[in-house]
């Protein structure tokens, strides 16, 4: 959630941010991060760049599924009536990035063409 001022400066917010976390790392994670996080803790410069409104709701779209999705057909021939089961999480490689598609559903074949239905991330 966005943390609010109050109308105080920064300087009458340390020992609220100090006590209860206003930033990246609190106290506490010099516990399992001494020589880092355990030294620089406390308010942060990003305190106010919240990724979630005052309401709770994400403030950024960054992860909206119409961002990370899309739906394709693809035509399977060729194959003998039975029944295919597809890789769930297939890697592709191109262009230097890696991709990966994921099959939702198993393909039944029934001696014609068939579609598979899949998502792609």
């Amino acid at each position: 959630m966005p943390v609010g001022t109050g109308g105080k400066d920064n300087a009458e917010l340390v020992d609220t941010w100090n006590k209860y976390g206003g930033g990246w790392a609190t106290a506490e994670a010099g516990e399992y991060d001494p020589n880092d996080a355990g030294l620089y803790w406390g308010g942060s410069s990003v305190d106010n760049q919240a990724l979630f409104d005052f309401d709770g709701k994400r403030a950024l779209k960054f992860w909206a599924s119409d961002a990370y999705s899309f739906s394709a057909t693809q035509a399977i021939t060729g194959l003998e009536p039975g029944e295919y089961v597809l890789t769930a999480m297939k890697p592709r490689r191109g262009s230097g990035q890696r991709r990966y598609h994921r099959w939702r559903d198993p393909v039944r074949h029934n001696g014609r063409q068939d579609h598979v239905r899949c998502a792609g991330t």
